[in-house]
């Protein structure tokens, strides 16, 4: 059973596109609530400088009080790890906000020992769970399993520096795929996938997408805005997939064929996953 419920409503938990955004630039993140993305991931790790990160709190502290109800839902913000100073410093900031973002990211996150510590004014918030160490890794099960825990999402870049590898490697593909069991098994929405580090090659952008795709995300964080398009059409299903989950559905469940494939309950899922996902994109 999924952990979520309902239409496929635009949500941290199902968004496909995740957009970071520095915490001490404001601007930034009001321009990225009026782009495209399906989620504003508002930046408090690291993005921010460690000098700088006691102004980002308090220019994020003004800006949730006057946050638009309207966007609200789009909104999460990533906290530094909270068994650290600065995520404590985070946590106390977000207690004393007029508003709450939709969710929250906590990166560096492990099985024990980092969401004990989220208080109890974070339990109508979507938790995010970053798997970027080589222990959230092997404990992603647990970390999948935790009540707290409501999407996961994996970071390569510093799971890599971790492992002493690259990020296009053996390693951090069994991560990825590690992220994505985990994920199905506990009954939590598509993880979304490490952001790529090319903003400005089309042709990687769109292959690293399709990966995405191919292998399970539900969406993929995002590093500048021109990864969007590219993420979003790799996630919207062609014409051609439409109309096969359109004669899916016509045959409806039991012995039919569509395009001699047995219909059966899984196919009939994925047909109607397809089926929403394109209504979402055309809404």
């Amino acid at each position: 059973m999924m952990k979520y419920t309902g239409s496929m409503t635009v949500s941290t938990l199902t968004s496909r596109t995740a957009l970071f955004t520095p915490a001490n630039r404001i601007d930034r993140v009001e321009k990225a609530l009026a782009g495209p993305a399906d989620t504003v991931i508002v930046d408090l790790e690291d993005a921010v400088a460690e000098t700088a990160k006691d102004s980002a709190r308090q220019q994020l502290k003004d800006f949730l009080a006057s946050l638009d109800p309207e966007v609200q839902h789009r909104l999460a913000i990533r906290i530094n790890a909270p068994d650290t100073a600065s995520g404590q410093l985070d946590l106390d900031m977000l207690g004393d906000a007029a508003n709450l973002p939709a969710a929250i990211m906590v990166p560096k996150a492990e099985a024990t020992g980092t969401f004990d510590r989220l208080p109890e004014f974070l339990d109508s918030v979507t938790v995010l769970a970053l798997v970027e160490t080589p222990t959230a890794v092997r404990d992603v099960h647990a970390i999948a399993a935790l009540p707290r825990v409501d999407r996961l999402a994996i970071g390569a870049v510093d799971l890599s520096s971790a492992l002493g590898s690259q990020i296009a490697s053996v390693p951090i593909e069994a991560a990825r795929a590690a992220v994505v069991l985990a994920s199905a098994a506990a009954g939590l929405p598509g993880p979304l996938d490490t952001p790529t580090t090319e903003i400005s090659n089309d042709d990687a952008i769109q292959a690293a997408a399709q990966a995405s795709v191919r292998d399970g995300f539900g969406g993929m964080l995002c590093i500048h805005p021109k990864q969007l398009d590219h993420v979003t059409a790799a996630f919207t299903p062609s014409q051609e997939m439409v109309a096969w989950a359109e004669r899916v559905i016509a045959a409806g469940d039991g012995a039919g064929t569509v395009d001699g494939q047995m219909i059966d309950r899984p196919v009939m899922l994925r047909a109607e996953r397809i089926l929403q996902d394109a209504g979402r994109s055309a809404s």
